[in-house]
């Protein structure tokens, strides 16, 4: 693993990866029981809400596809 600069995550980021992982699934499949708009909507309301508590949130800039199809087919 390469040594990426860590930058403060922006609060559409976060928000779009809460959303995500409240409608989808590890495998990355849909779940049955949750519609676009109650994610949306509960995303939004945790990213408040950490904002409020003083969270901050890193992230690392994406990886290339060009590089994840190098590194999977040396694993």
């Amino acid at each position: 693993m390469t040594n990426q600069p860590v930058r403060r995550a922006i609060r559409d980021e976060l928000r779009d990866a809460i959303d995500h992982a409240l409608r989808y699934g590890r495998s990355g499949d849909p779940r049955r029981c949750t519609s676009d708009a109650m994610a949306q909507v509960a995303a939004d309301a945790l990213v408040e809400c950490l904002e409020r508590s003083g969270f901050v949130a890193l992230s690392t800039p994406p990886v290339p596809l060009r590089l994840k199809i190098t590194q999977s087919r040396e694993e």
